[in-house]
């Protein structure tokens, strides 16, 4: 079980939305700031009315994938979003730091 709470917002005047989230809010932890390392961060930037970029930061992906002293890119993901007529096609790429990259495809339609 993983109690997440999470807040975006689209901002006026700028073709960007902005997210937020605090996740793993069950776990038994010993102080309040330790909630807090678990927490993700986003932006979606719509290009176009075709194209939408994205990027996020999972703190604590991040320090869970830390090797030694360095965590390379581990936590950072990027992704691209594709509209072309009533489809919208979806990659993502998210750094597992030295164990590789996780890479995801997906395909969105409304019904």
């Amino acid at each position: 079980l993983d109690i997440t709470i999470g807040v975006s917002k689209r901002l006026e005047n700028l073709p960007v939305r902005l997210s937020l989230d605090f996740h793993q809010l069950n776990k038994d932890r010993d102080q309040l700031y330790q909630h807090l390392k678990g927490f993700t961060v986003g932006a979606e930037f719509y290009l176009s009315e075709i194209f939408t970029l994205r990027f996020g930061y999972d703190n604590e992906a991040r320090s869970d994938l830390k090797v030694g002293s360095s965590a390379g890119i581990a936590g950072f993901n990027g992704g691209l979003g594709v509209k072309i007529s009533e489809y919208i096609f979806n990659y993502g790429y998210s750094s597992m730091g030295s164990i590789g990259a996780m890479h995801r495809i997906g395909l969105a339609t409304s019904i």
